[in-house]
């Protein structure tokens, strides 16, 4: 993700983390297992149980980002050699896991979704006309203005994801780990 609409996904996104999901703090980690450009939100089940929502901006070269959302019962960032570390179940079979890592997607498609952002994310990268002009718009500069507005409506939209699918599932967890 270029670094302006990195910088604009962040703030963005904190500001309607703040707004929305109160309960969710930013957390800091110096974890190996948190990528540069990613923000992690915590909220204490009660210590040392942190259920996490993770922002996780392209590391390749596509203006993007996608949700992951889990839990840590020993208290720290998930250290799992891989994200995402499995899905939800029906059975929520996963809820033993010490740690845990899944896509927001998982809730409601098999397919790994990831929220385009600025002027290519309305192009079809297929279309040879559109390629040309994904390759244009890469090397034109984004001003701040635009790359605020450019993430607005996709962090709006992966917000309403977290509140209508993760919250319920992460508040399903805290009610499980209640009773265990």
């Amino acid at each position: 993700m270029r670094k302006e609409y990195g910088k604009a996904l962040r703030d963005t996104f904190d500001r309607e983390m703040k707004a929305r999901l109160p309960a969710f703090k930013p957390f800091k980690s110096k974890s190996i297992y948190l990528f540069p450009g990613e923000r992690v939100y915590h909220r204490i089940l009660r210590d040392p149980i942190h259920c996490v929502i993770i922002l996780v901006p392209s590391r390749k070269d596509t203006d993007e980002f996608t949700i992951e959302i889990g839990w840590s019962k020993p208290g720290r960032f998930p250290e799992l050699g891989m994200r995402p570390s499995g899905r939800p179940t029906p059975e929520r079979t996963e809820f033993e896991q010490a740690e845990l890592v899944c896509r927001l997607s998982d809730f409601w498609t098999r397919e790994d979704v990831w929220w385009p952002v600025g002027a290519v994310a309305k192009l079809d990268v297929l279309n040879p006309k559109d390629q040309m002009e994904a390759l244009m718009a890469r090397v034109k500069p984004i001003s701040p203005d635009e790359a605020n507005e450019a993430v607005q409506g996709p962090v709006e939209e992966s917000i309403d994801r977290i509140i209508a699918h993760a919250v319920p599932y992460l508040d399903e967890f805290a009610r499980f780990q209640e009773a265990a």
